[in-house]
This record gives C-alpha cells, sequence and structure tokens, in this order.
C-alpha cells in the first residue's frame, strides 16, 4: 500500500515497504517522467554483521581470572624455536625477505593478515587457493586465514593439527598455528618442495591370511592375566593362625 512520506505536498511517494528493500517514486505520470529510487538494506545488514564480527577482537575485555591464567598455559606451550623454524622455511618456500624472528609478536605480524600463509600453499600447489585479499580489512584478513586453513587440509594436515580463525587473528593460540606449520612442513615433500621437521614415518602395512588371523583369536593375550608369574602361592602373611 503506498504510503505518502512528506505531507500532502510531498514529491515522493513509498510504494512499497519489504523487510529488505524501500521503494520511492517522484511525482509525474509513472509512464513519462517518474523517477524511482529503491533502497536495498539486505547488502548493508550482511556488510554490517561482517564488519562487527571482525572488530571483536578489538574490543574484547582483557582476560583475568581462570580465563588469564588459561592463556598464560597456553602462551607457555609456544617455542620462540619452532616458531623460526617454520617462518625460515616459509622464508624458503616463497622466496621473498620476510623477518623470521621467531618471538610471538614478529611471528603474529608476520602471518596476521594470512596473505604469507594464502601464497605459501599456492606455491606449494598452485591455485589452491583461488584469490588471495590484499585489503587490511578485519572479515578479509580473517577469510584469508580460512583459505589456508582449507589448503592446509587439502595438501594433508590433520584437522587435528590445524587451528582456529581466530588463533591467529585475536592472538588467543599461535602455538596452534606452530603446530599447523610444522605439519604442512612434513607434507610438502610430497609435492617436491623442502621440507621441515624429522621425516615422515612411511606406512609398514602387513597383510595376514584368514588362517592365521583365525589362529590368533584363540590365544589369550596377558591383559587377560596368566598363572605363569610369581604369584602369592605359599605367603602366610595376614592369614589367620589356626591353633
Amino acid at each position: 500500500m503506498a504510503k505518502d512520506i512528506g505531507g500532502s505536498n510531498s514529491e515522493h511517494t513509498m510504494l512499497q515497504n519489504s523487510p529488505n528493500s524501500v521503494f520511492f517514486e517522484g511525482p509525474g505520470d509513472s509512464s513519462s517522467n517518474a523517477y524511482s529510487v529503491k533502497i536495498d538494506f539486505s547488502i548493508s545488514r550482511l556488510f554490517s554483521s561482517n564488519l562487527i564480527s571482525a572488530k571483536m577482537a578489538n574490543n574484547r575485555a582483557t582476560k583475568s581470572g581462570f580465563a588469564a591464567e588459561a592463556q598464560r598455559k597456553i602462551n607457555a606451550k609456544y617455542s620462540d624455536e619452532l616458531a623460526q623454524e617454520s617462518l625460515e622455511w616459509v622464508k624458503e618456500i616463497l622466496g621473498d625477505d620476510i623477518n623470521v624472528a621467531g618471538d610471538m609478536d614478529n611471528f603474529y605480524e608476520v602471518l596476521k593478515d594470512g596473505q604469507v600463509l594464502c601464497r605459501m600453499v599456492n606455491t606449494i600447489k598452485p591455485g589452491i587457493v583461488k584469490k588471495v585479499n590484499q585489503s587490511s580489512m578485519a572479515f578479509k584478513c580473517m577469510e584469508n586465514i580460512n583459505a589456508f586453513l582449507e589448503a592446509a587440509k587439502e595438501l594433508g594436515v590433520p584437522a587435528q593439527e590445524t587451528f582456529q580463525t581466530v588463533d591467529l587473528w585475536e592472538r588467543q593460540n599461535l602455538n596452534s598455528v606452530v603446530i599447523c606449520l610444522q605439519s604442512l612442513g612434513r607434507k610438502a615433500g610430497n609435492y617436491g618442495k623442502p621440507t621441515i621437521g624429522p621425516k615422515e614415518a612411511d606406512k609398514n602395512e602387513r597383510h595376514f591370511s584368514e588362517e592365521k588371523l583365525r589362529a590368533g583369536q584363540t590365544i589369550i593375550g596377558l591383559q587377560m592375566g596368566s598363572n605363569k608369574g610369581a604369584t602369592q602361592s605359599g605367603i602366610n602373611m595376614g592369614n589367620t593362625r589356626h591353633m
């Protein structure tokens, strides 16, 4: 239903109102010189929600009490040596001159926007990340981090050795980021790239015939107990003395 939004002499009339948009029409015949403007609020709301979620890290209250103690324990697991080793490996993969100091501040600054991480996995497997956001806006950086995590899983990093986006972006658990890079470094050899850390063990599968498998089912394991070892037989301490 049309609604006049400017009084009796208004030149603008609201013709439509929906949850996501408002439609206005100006003076004149709709078939001749009328003009209209449609305001779409859905995109605005989407942008606002992303912006609000991205700014949560900046507005997060300082941790105290048990939360602060838990954060100190997480930070205590962080190793400057492993972090530096990881950054040196990233530098070798990319061929870029990045700061490889292993302290938490530098590690965070180098990786926080996700651009270095995305370019690194694209070097290991070209095109695995379709788009690397160059913007410094918070939610664009988090998109980069999430794209890296998906690529890392595709390259063979187990889910338990990855991290959450906030672990890096909000600096919640940088040790988990180091663990992920170390794991990815071990997988890089499968794609002809330099590796990091100890060499992963190769599979050594054993295949047994059905006959051997059935024979094994008849053997009682030591976990079930045994009467072949030392026992308390003959020990009288604590027994009743019979007169």
